[in-house]
C-alpha cells in the first residue's frame, strides 16, 4: 500500500512540472472548477510562476514524506533490534536536521533588519550600546564575508546557521543527561517550536545565547570545569547576559567544596572580557536603560504586546507541570532559578514584549518537557 501511494504521489509531482504551466494559464483563465480559482489577493500578490513552483514543490515534497515514512515504519520495526546503536544516531542526526531546518525557516519568514539595530551596523563595529559588544557570531559573519565573498545578509544568515547547529546538537546532548535515548532525537525539534515566537528581529546573539547556556549545563552536569570556563569566556563575547549562567553554577554546586572559589574564578574572568571589550570597542554604557517604565506600560496599558511572551511563557507553564510528574527528581530542579532571575533582569534592562529575553530558559524547558515521555533510567553521579 505504501509502495502504491508514494507510485501515485510521484507521477502526480511529474504531470505537473510536465504540464503544470498549462494548467496554471487555463487556472488564471478560469477554465476549471471553482475549487481551483485563484483568490484576487494571491493573484495579486504572486506571478504564474510562483504559481507554479509553490504548487510543484508541494506535489514534490509529498513523495518524499510518504517514502520517508514508510523508510520510518520498516527501521523502527524491523532493523531496530539488530541496529539500535545506528537507528539512535540517524534518529538523532535527522532531529538535528529538521530542528536546523524549521529553526532556519522561521527566522527567515519571520525576521526582519530592525532600524534601532541594523546588522549592517553590527558588522561594521558602530552598532550602538549594548549591542555593539555582543561581537562573536559578528566575527563568525565577517570571516565569511572575507573567504567566500559574502554579502551582509548572507553572511549574516552563515552566521546564525552555525549558531543554530550548535543550539541543535547542544540540546540533543543535554537531553541525554536526563531523558530516555529513544526521546532525545525529538530535543532539537521542541527547541526549534519553543524557538519561533523569540524570532523577531535579526540579531547576532540569541540564538548563540542558548548554544552557551546549554553547552554550559553540559559541561556543568558533567564536572568538566576548564571547559565550562572556556565556554564562559566565549559567552560573554556573545552577550553579557552570561553572567545569569554564572550565578546559576552557584546554584548547581551550592555548599560543593570549592563552590566559593569556582564563582570567583567565573567572575574574575567575565570581568576581565568585560574590560577587554570596554578597551578595545568603547561604550558610554553597558546596557539599556529606562526600561521600567516601558515595560510598566507594556503590562498596563498595551498588554496586546505581549502575546509572543504570553505564547513562551505558555510552553513554559507546560514544561513545569509536566517536569513536577515526571518519575525522578532531577538536577534539572536546581536550574529553576533561572527563570526568575531572567524575569528581574527583563524588567530593569530588557522589555518583557520581546520573548527572545528569555530564550536561555529554553534548554531547560526542553529537557523538563522531555522528561514527560521517559526519564533516564540511570542518571549519572549528580551535582544536587
Amino acid at each position: 500500500m505504501w509502495g502504491v501511494a508514494v507510485g501515485i504521489l510521484s507521477a502526480v509531482s511529474v504531470v505537473w512540472w510536465v504540464f503544470g504551466r498549462l494548467l496554471v494559464s487555463k487556472i488564471l483563465a478560469g477554465d476549471v472548477s471553482s475549487f481551483l480559482l485563484i483568490p484576487e489577493d494571491v493573484r495579486n500578490l504572486r506571478s504564474p510562476e510562483d504559481l507554479f513552483l509553490m504548487l510543484g514543490v508541494a506535489l514534490t515534497l509529498m513523495p518524499i514524506l510518504a517514502a520517508g515514512a514508510y523508510a520510518s515504519c520498516r527501521w523502527n520495526y524491523e532493523l531496530r533490534e539488530r541496529l539500535d546503536g545506528h537507528a539512535y544516531l540517524i534518529r538523532s542526526i535527522a532531529g538535528i536536521f529538521a530542528g536546523s531546518v524549521i529553526c532556519t525557516a522561521s527566522l527567515l519568514r519571520q525576521g526582519f533588519d530592525a532600524p534601532w539595530s541594523p546588522i549592517e551596523q553590527s558588522l561594521s563595529l558602530t552598532a550602538e550600546p549594548p549591542f555593539l559588544h555582543r561581537v562573536l557570531f559578528v566575527y563568525v559573519a565577517r570571516i565569511a564575508m572575507q573567504i567566500a565573498g559574502l554579502s551582509i545578509f548572507h553572511a549574516y544568515v552563515f552566521s546564525q546557521l552555525v549558531a543554530i547547529v550548535l543550539a541543535m546538537i547542544a540540546i540533543w546532548k543535554l537531553s541525554e543527561l536526563f531523558v530516555d535515548r529513544k526521546w532525545t532525537c525529538l530535543a532539537p525539534g521542541l527547541l526549534a517550536l519553543m524557538f519561533m515566537p523569540t524570532l523577531t528581529y535579526y540579531t547576532f546573539y540569541d540564538i548563540g545565547i542558548v548554544f552557551f547556556y546549554t553547552a554550559g549545563l553540559i559541561a556543568l552536569f558533567q564536572r568538566r570545569r576548564v571547559v565550562y570556563l572556556g565556554l564562559i569566556c566565549a559567552g560573554v563575547l556573545n552577550h553579557e547576559n552570561i553572567l545569569l549562567l554564572i550565578f546559576l553554577s552557584g546554584v548547581i554546586y551550592f555548599r560543593e567544596k570549592g563552590w566559593l572559589a569556582f564563582l570567583g574564578t567565573q567572575l574574575v574572568l567575565y570581568a576581565a572580557v568585560r574590560s577587554v571589550l570596554f578597551y578595545f570597542l568603547p561604550v558610554s554604557r553597558a546596557w539599556s536603560y529606562g526600561k521600567i517604565w516601558v515595560n510598566l506600560n507594556f503590562l498596563f496599558f498595551r498588554p496586546q504586546n505581549l502575546v509572543a511572551t504570553s505564547v513562551l511563557f505558555l510552553w513554559f507553564a507546560i514544561a513545569f507541570y509536566v517536569d513536577r510528574t515526571a518519575a525522578q527528581p532531577s538536577r534539572l530542579q536546581r536550574c529553576y532559578v533561572l527563570l526568575p532571575m531572567l524575569v528581574a533582569v527583563t524588567l530593569v534592562v530588557g522589555q518583557v514584549n520581546e520573548a527572545r529575553q528569555f530564550d536561555a530558559f529554553l534548554p531547560i524547558a526542553v529537557v523538563m518537557l522531555l522528561r514527560g515521555f521517559g526519564v533516564r533510567p540511570s542518571l549519572p553521579s549528580t551535582t544536587a
